[in-house]
């Protein structure tokens, strides 16, 4: 896991873990700014150590932690929580952005921020990273109640926008012995630094090499991550014209080959092209 609160001491260390982490998935593709990705394509977030899903409705949720302990009165003693959404908006600049917009309580101070790198897999194989940006707030309050907004860029303009907020009772409480404000800082570093791009991103380069009777090259995302699993058409120069000469399917790292009568040939996918080469 890549860490992004180094500053802060490992909190969530003070209780046990859950059995098993719970994970959900939030679909990328189906409208709006990301209409034209894989509906096979998911932001995957999963819950801190010691907490469990209590809620999940498409692109938010809840999990619930272990108890906050109100020394001073018991009885006002109740369970730490997570809350998340995650959306997806073309209107941001850059992820900084997307992560300040994310968040619901902007007036917040500000604990921490940087960047982040968060990792990209197809199908259970991590292909690479992509840096996004965070930015941790924390309530004024004694119990110290905390925010983290979360921007990862997906393709060129459109970002991941990511929340997660941490509660527990509005009283000073202590967790397995951790105050209550570096708990909830650690939960929610804790949540942003396990959101994972699951999937395919949208194509952005197509690459093509003739050799003695194929076609080979590689077809890769704007940030020269492998398309994996989707066919490229294979197109021979016939006269001034192009026509259709076959088929082949991207390999688990991007690639393709396919075989090529001599001549001049190119690769297409949706409206990406790759320059002509020459098979001999």
């Amino acid at each position: 896991m890549r860490k992004i609160g180094v500053a802060l001491a490992i909190a969530l260390a003070a209780v046990p873990s859950a059995a098993a982490a719970d994970t959900d998935r939030v679909q990328v593709g189906g409208s709006g700014s990301t209409r034209d990705f894989s509906r096979q394509t998911y932001v995957t977030v999963t819950a801190p150590d010691a907490y469990v899903k209590t809620g999940f409705d498409g692109d938010h949720g809840d999990w619930r932690g272990p108890p906050c302990i109100v020394s001073s009165n018991p009885s006002l003693s109740d369970d730490v929580s997570v809350s998340w959404t995650v959306g997806f908006s073309d209107s941001y600049r850059t992820a900084e952005e997307a992560a300040d917009r994310g968040r619901t309580f902007r007036d917040m101070p500000t604990v921490q921020q940087g960047t982040i790198e968060i990792p990209h897999r197809i199908r259970g194989k991590e292909v690479g990273g992509i840096t996004g940006y965070f930015i941790l707030a924390q309530t004024r309050q004694e119990y110290g109640w905390a925010e983290i907004g979360l921007g990862v860029p997906l393709t060129r303009g459109v970002f991941v926008a990511a929340r997660f907020w941490s509660t527990g009772p509005s009283f000073r409480c202590a967790v397995g012995g951790t105050s209550s404000e570096l708990w909830h800082l650690q939960a929610a570093l804790a949540a942003a630094e396990r959101v994972v791009i699951d999937g395919n991103l949208p194509a952005a380069r197509l690459r093509a090499n003739g050799q003695r009777r194929r076609v080979v090259g590689f077809l890769s995302d704007g940030f020269g991550h492998p398309v994996v699993g989707v066919r490229v058409r294979i197109d021979r120069k016939v006269g001034p014209s192009w026509r259709r000469a076959g088929w082949a399917s991207t390999n688990a790292s991007g690639y393709y080959k396919a075989l090529a009568l001599p001549g001049v040939v190119r690769a297409a996918f949706g409206s990406l092209r790759s320059r002509a080469v020459r098979v001999r």
